[in-house]
């Protein structure tokens, strides 16, 4: 005795009003769950003893998710929710594995169906067929047409048509919500770069434009009427509000190139020994109002050299010069070792260690002091990002790395390495 059928005539009049409104709803961006409701309303006027259930996949959690349905209780919706594909996860679950359509003539005695029996019994459920939605660009899973009966019965050509149509739709409707939230995404993470950017550049700029300040406020103090001092150290404050104001102007060119994509701050040839002298003397009223004592070690020869946008090595320092004076001792003042020397375990590069002897660091804290907008000293105006800027700069953009070692109430050691040049004159 042959198998009974659904027996389904294709009504074309029903079928064309129905994609026509679902198409719109889609163009209008109508919400995912209220599209795929449409097409499983319209799929159950086109057959009447059908009811049906689309589940959109999810990539993230491996599950089929609660789509669209009409006459189906939301109770079954629920139920399905979160069905994980699988060789035996009934009709749905096992199409989704498999990516290729299931019938299930009798679930009741379907091995498909043997977790889920008395789920279909409860809801009256007797055969199922399911159909995979795959993407038509790549083939990926979009999600899953389930299609149940009251009765025992095994799909016709016409019913494959019918469901092939509404399978085609399903999928259009998931691939475009898809394209939205992916867009959607993408310019949401635009707007971050962008926002990290501009506080990046508020953050650097803010550094040498303090030291001019500060070193404008010796200059005045130092010219004022009745004032003794000695011309050398007037002209050295002068020298330190140009050079600061020189490096604000270097900063902004920098990040301009970085907007723009051209190359205002090219890589030049560096001897770190000095790049590191010249930037912590460029702090050093910032440095002493802090009450930061900064000493400097390094080897007379022979020059370790690098080649890196000199913008960027100054960043370095000055990030970690500022951040001990601000996180390892605060007000009560200390001192900074800088030890720039070959690295032992990497000859190929230089070695920039700075270490304090201040409050340090729990594991907590040391695990996501890099992260960006990170800082436990919000309230005093750190906007977190000095940490993350220098390991960006060091391992992003120079190919180097950056290692911190900290213990409460023993200090912090940061060491970056940075590939090395040759000589002086290597390019």
């Amino acid at each position: 005795m042959n198998a009974p059928t659904a027996s389904t005539a294709l009504p074309t009049d029903a079928l064309l009003s129905g994609q026509r409104e679902v198409l719109a709803l889609i163009a209008e961006g109508g919400p995912l769950r209220r599209v795929l409701g449409e097409i499983a309303r319209y799929a159950e006027a086109c057959t009447p003893q059908m009811l049906a259930s689309i589940l959109w996949y999810e990539p993230s959690s491996g599950a089929l998710r609660r789509g669209g349905h009409a006459r189906l209780p939301d109770a079954f919706a629920d139920t399905v929710d979160g069905l994980v594909p699988g060789p035996a996860a009934g009709s749905c679950g096992t199409a989704a594995f498999r990516r290729e359509r299931v019938v299930s003539f009798d679930v009741q005695v379907d091995p498909l169906w043997s977790a889920f029996r008395p789920f279909a019994a409860h809801h009256g459920i007797r055969s199922a067929w399911s159909t995979p939605l795959l993407s038509p660009s790549d083939g990926s899973l979009l999600g899953v047409f389930g299609m149940y009966y009251p009765d025992t019965r095994a799909p016709s050509e016409a019913d494959i048509r019918l469901v092939d149509h509404f399978t085609h739709l399903a999928a259009i409707a998931i691939e475009r919500q898809r394209r939205d939230e992916a867009l959607r995404e993408s310019e949401r993470a635009t707007r971050l770069g962008l926002l990290a950017l501009v506080a990046g550049m508020a953050h650097e700029l803010n550094t040498p434009l303090g030291v001019a300040r500060l070193a404008n406020a010796l200059v005045r103090e130092e010219i004022a009427p009745g004032s003794d001092a000695p011309q050398a150290r007037v002209f050295a404050s002068v020298d330190l509000v140009g050079d600061n104001i020189e490096r604000a102007l270097q900063l902004v060119g920098a990040f301009k190139a970085s907007l723009l994509d051209v190359g205002a701050d090219p890589p030049t040839t560096l001897d770190v020994v000095e790049q590191v002298g010249t930037t912590i003397a460029q702090l050093a009223p910032a440095l002493s109002a802090r009450r930061l004592e900064v000493k400097i070690t390094a080897p007379n020869e022979p020059p370790l050299v690098i080649r890196a946008p000199q913008t960027r090595i100054a960043e370095i320092v000055s990030n970690l010069a500022l951040n001990t004076a601000t996180h390892a001792y605060g007000d009560a003042g200390g001192r900074l070792d800088i030890v720039v020397e070959p690295s032992a375990l990497r000859p190929d590069r230089v070695a920039l260690i700075f270490t304090d002897s201040g409050r340090g660091m729990p594991e907590d804290e040391r695990a996501r002091c890099v992260d960006a907008f990170y800082t436990t000293a919000r309230r005093a105006g750190n906007t977190g990002l000095g940490l993350f800027l220098v390991k960006h700069i060091a391992e992003a953009e120079l190919g180097g790395s950056l290692l911190i070692e900290s213990h409460p109430g023993t200090g912090t050691r940061v060491t970056v390495l940075l590939p090395l040049r040759t000589s002086p004159e290597s390019t």
